[in-house]
């Protein structure tokens, strides 16, 4: 009787390709739902990004407002 080798098999043929039809599927969805989560990601932190800045810029503008009125105050109080 002749032996046969596992790796020689249909068996083995059967297993690998399976295996393969398995793996690339499961590949490519990953690859979608990684993509998609990053752009989510990237989405949320450029519009937190801006709201910070926008907040930043309204401090700032009533910081320099403040300084104003308080030169204009200070500025009458003089002459």
């Amino acid at each position: 009787m002749k032996k046969i080798k596992f790796f020689n098999s249909i068996r083995f043929r059967l297993i690998v390709v399976l295996f393969i039809m398995l793996i690339i599927p499961i590949s490519v969805f990953s690859k979608v739902c990684i993509y998609k989560e990053k752009s989510k990601y990237i989405s949320v932190t450029e519009k937190n990004i801006s709201n910070h800045i926008a907040t930043l810029d309204n401090i700032l503008m009533d910081y320099i407002s403040n300084v104003e009125d308080n030169l204009d105050y200070l500025l009458d109080k003089i002459i």
